[in-house]
């Protein structure tokens, strides 16, 4: 098993592991390979924009990794022209709520210029562990993981984990979809509160929510920052999640429609976005059975 192991760590810092989201041959001999030598440690692979410290067991987002080589492509693409948008001098903070073992952090922090401060929320113990080791591995002085959540107040709450799904952890105790994960008592904040505390003055310029049912919170906690700086916003939506919380999606919609926001709705395949009306995003999100959408906001114009 560890001759095994040494092999597969081997040929994964040789291989171009950074190129198997270009090339689908690439990304099958590195997943036949992996089946082949069942490897049980972590290992590093290089993705396009950074590098990862990959788990191998189920229980990890990061096993998706193995398989495909990069991390919801797409949406990821559009993630990064929105940066690439924001002039370079206007780029102050970056925030990304929920971020697991950081790609949305690590990806800003590739292209963005280092006087950016992101600001990465993770609030499992674990996971959080894992952030904190990629931020570490990539060297990145302006990404500042942080072991808590975002919420609409300041305090603590009850995170319940998910045994079946790595990216499922949620406060709302019936949104899993797994429940023998075991539950943290954890800190949450304001995110308005917080930007106030640690970098006063600097402009929110991009904000990634990926909260499992907790949209809405985030954004009531933010509320001023929104209304101040009016930042892109990447948000997932889960149509069900907000239904049994809040009657429907629109106490969502209707907070981004007031700050004059304009909506594009990613595909479920992710593998486009649409810009929709308030009216019939609302519609199309309250008769829908698929379980999330991601859907960036976008601030008008003046």
């Amino acid at each position: 098993m560890e001759l095994r192991q040494k092999i597969f760590q081997t040929f994964a810092r040789l291989y171009p592991t950074d190129r198997m989201s270009e090339r689908e041959y690439l990304a099958f001999i590195f997943r036949m390979l992996f089946y082949a030598l069942r490897p049980t440690k972590p290992f590093v692979m290089r993705l396009a924009n950074y590098k990862c410290l990959v788990k191998p067991e189920k229980a990890s987002l990061t096993r998706v990794l193995i398989r495909r080589g990069y991390w919801e492509k797409f949406v990821s693409e559009v993630f990064v022209d929105v940066i690439r948008k924001i002039s370079p001098d206007q780029m102050s903070v970056v925030v990304d709520a929920g971020a697991n073992f950081g790609h949305y952090s690590l990806s800003a922090a590739a292209i963005s210029n280092q006087g950016t401060d992101i600001f990465s929320f993770e609030p499992h113990p674990v996971i959080y562990g894992d952030l904190v080791r990629n931020v570490e591995l990539n060297q990145l002085p302006n990404v500042h993981p942080v072991n808590a959540g975002l919420a609409a107040t300041n305090g603590e709450m009850t995170l319940f984990a998910d045994d079946k799904n790595p990216g499922g952890h949620s406060f709302l105790q019936w949104n899993r979809e797994g429940v023998d994960g075991g539950a943290h008592q954890v800190p949450v904040m304001t995110l308005d509160a917080f930007l106030a505390s640690r970098v006063p003055g600097k402009k929110l310029c991009l904000l990634k929510i990926d909260v499992q049912g907790f949209e809405l919170d985030v954004l009531q906690g933010a509320e001023k920052t929104v209304a101040r700086d009016r930042p892109y916003i990447l948000c997932e939506v889960t149509p069900k999640v907000l239904e049994k919380r809040h009657g429907n999606c629109e106490p969502l919609l209707n907070f981004f429609e007031k700050y004059r926001y304009v909506p594009h709705l990613f595909a479920a395949d992710r593998a486009k976005m649409t810009v929709y009306s308030y009216r019939d995003l609302a519609h199309f999100l309250n008769n829908t059975d698929h379980p999330f959408f991601d859907v960036l906001f976008e601030p008008a114009q003046p």
